[in-house]
């Protein structure tokens, strides 16, 4: 991974001489934000990488930009609350990047204000020369206090407290937008290239949102427009229901002029006051119509939500199954995944096939056991996927990930970070790279120093069974040879690998594959109650401790139930499940773990205690000895 200094990344942006923190005042709640005033001739990389690596915001998934009002607006109560919803859906996905003008004024106050706390990525671009008390933001990488007042007017503005970043575009000019609207446009474009989906939201609405529309639609990006929202998106909609394809080539080649819509943009636009701007907006409406392929018009319903319409139209555009899938991970729409896949399973592809894989492992890393069983049932092949250096991976990615989450993690309680470790390297398959890289990225993390030795690994989940250490038990939890690269027993491994990462769901899915699952319920409970005592250790919040509890108890209760349903069905092979060994040729067996683990409803239940009358009186001896 290439490396960059702070002092070479602040040179790339030519951001030295205003950027720091910003602690709002004069709001209900003191918000901070980090700003940077940047000039107009920054490389657009730069700027991106001012985002992705200094501010650390990680690689972005989904970038929605929402333009509209820069003053007062009103919008219907119900339509407040559908856009509401579905902003809030949007930008609760992992790696979304929210976009707006940032100051406190119009449809950025109002975005600003739903997301507040909410998003890590709610971006204000805006021009230097309109925001108010730029004089206090003339700083070089310190804390500054800025009160938030009452708009001054048209042409300035304060930033908004409830964004979280605020880059300040300066072309030198004073009250006067434009700069940043371009900037914005060729930095949401860059996004797009780089892999991830871009998509617009407009709604209500001046004259600079046609512009802003055009450029949108010129770059291909989806654009949304919220109907019955006023002003320039209704003009927007209104025109795209009444021009139709034929109309637009004769406007296309003059030989029809649309009355009907100049009209509209005097209506709906009043501050387009000269005949000139009018017959500019109309030339600009004109031109985003010929690309309205990429306009989408969204009507307020029940069965219309805008996270919906929105994941519906980026996975139309996206023709790459991988990364349908990928997108749906992100939003966790395992129905919307199940249609991707369905639509191309006739074909059974061997590209489709590498895709079902590479999603198959980025729903291990993120945590999404939907997806899992879903990838499972179109026939993945587990012991061909899980290789040691896949799991290694896994489990060096949650590491790293919990780490920077203050989430749980086993592995957090021992310290391994020293033997982090390469996940990529000269037998890394490319398909694998292409995830590694990938999930890296989205966490800012360095795909060369992030796998963990499985030996380490073991090592942490023996010492979180010490009840149960011994060499016998050892030789369940890890296997004999891992130099093969493949695994005897994968769903095994997997099922240690959401035990130690706290995924209790997904362990639990993977305790119900292969052979052994009594043992491995006992395992459950262990590492669960090892959680619940390094939480009170390290005096973790309550409800830390009281989900490890639960987690444990599940366990406990799994042990029991599966005993129950075992003696209820064949008691003779009940007393043989309890008494064989967990390991071939070895002594431990299922009893002598409940044993070790002071399980007492599992040693009280009667079918153990049935079994130790049998052994005690010795019947059990004779029963197998006149066993035909």
């Amino acid at each position: 991974m290439e490396t960059i200094t702070e002092e070479e990344m602040l040179n790339n942006v030519d951001i030295r001489k205003s950027y720091g923190k910003i602690h709002f005042t004069g709001g209900a709640n003191r918000e901070t934000a980090k700003f940077a005033k940047i000039d107009t001739s920054s490389k657009i990389e730069h700027i991106f990488d001012l985002f992705v690596k200094k501010w650390k915001l990680g690689q972005p998934r989904l970038v929605v930009s929402v333009t509209g009002s820069a003053t007062s607006f009103t919008l219907n109560p119900e339509l407040k609350n559908w856009f509401t919803v579905g902003i809030l859906k949007i930008a609760g996905t992992p790696g979304t990047w929210v976009i707006t003008g940032g100051t406190n004024s119009g449809i950025m106050k109002y975005v600003g204000e739903t997301l507040q706390g909410f998003s890590k990525a709610c971006i204000g671009i805006g021009a230097w020369g309109t925001i108010a008390n730029t004089e206090k933001l003339r700083v070089v990488g310190e804390h500054v206090l800025y009160e938030v007042e009452y708009s001054l007017g048209s042409n300035v503005a304060f930033l908004d407290p409830n964004h979280t970043h605020h880059l300040l575009v300066d072309d030198g000019s004073f009250q006067s937008f434009g700069a940043e609207l371009k900037l914005r446009s060729k930095l949401e474009l860059y996004i797009n290239k780089s892999g991830a989906s871009s998509v617009l939201i407009a709604l209500n609405g001046g004259p600079a949102m046609l512009s802003i529309v055009h450029d949108a639609v010129l770059n291909k990006q989806s654009v949304f427009i919220i109907v019955n929202s006023g002003r320039c998106a209704d003009l927007i909609a209104f025109a795209y229901n009444n021009i139709s394809d034929e109309i637009l080539e004769k406007i296309s080649a003059k030989t029809y002029f649309a009355l009907n819509i100049l009209e509209q943009i005097c209506e709906f636009l009043p501050e387009l006051d000269t005949e000139e701007k009018q017959l500019n907006g109309y030339k600009i409406l004109m031109d985003c119509l010929e690309n309205k392929r990429y306009i989408t018009l969204l009507e307020m319903s029940e069965k219309n939500s805008l996270d919906e319409a929105i994941l519906s139209s980026i996975l139309t555009e996206e023709k790459s199954l991988f990364k349908q899938l990928l997108i749906t991970l992100w939003w966790n729409q395992p129905e919307k995944a199940m249609d991707c896949i369905s639509k191309v399973a006739k074909l059974a592809s061997e590209n489709e096939e590498k895709a079902l894989k590479n999603a198959m492992v980025v729903a291990l890393a993120v945590n999404r056991v939907d997806f899992v069983k879903l990838f499972l049932s179109y026939g993945i092949n587990i012991q061909t996927l899980l290789t040691l250096n896949v799991l290694e991976f896994l489990y060096g990615y949650r590491y790293k990930v919990t780490q920077l989450k203050n989430k749980p993690n086993l592995l957090n309680y021992f310290h391994i970070i020293k033997d982090l470790k390469p996940a990529l390297d000269n037998k890394t398959s490319e398909d694998l790279k292409i995830v590694i890289n990938l999930l890296c990225s989205y966490e800012n993390l360095d795909p060369y120093h992030v796998s963990i030795s499985l030996k380490n690994v073991k090592e942490a989940i023996q010492k979180a069974c010490y009840l149960f250490s011994n060499h016998e038990i050892d030789l369940f939890i890890k296997e004999k040879d891992y130099t093969a690269g493949h695994f005897s027993y994968p769903f095994k491994e997997l099922f240690f690998f959401a035990l130690v990462n706290n995924m209790h769901k997904m362990a639990t899915y993977f305790w119900s594959f292969e052979e052994q699952s009594l043992a491995k319920a006992f395992f459950g409970r262990e590492i669960c109650k090892y959680f619940v005592r390094k939480a009170k250790e390290y005096d973790l919040p309550d409800n830390v401790v009281q989900r490890s509890k639960q987690k444990a108890e599940d366990f406990s209760k799994l042990c029991v139930d599966l005993l129950n349903q075992c003696y209820g069905t064949d008691r003779m092979l009940t007393e043989k499940l309890l008494t064989c060994s967990i390991i071939q040729n070895r002594n431990t067996t299922c009893l002598s773990l409940a044993v070790l683990a002071y399980h007492k409803d599992f040693v009280s239940h009667h079918a153990v205690q049935n079994l130790l009358n049998d052994v005690w009186t010795g019947t059990l001896c004779l029963r197998y000895m006149h066993k035909p």
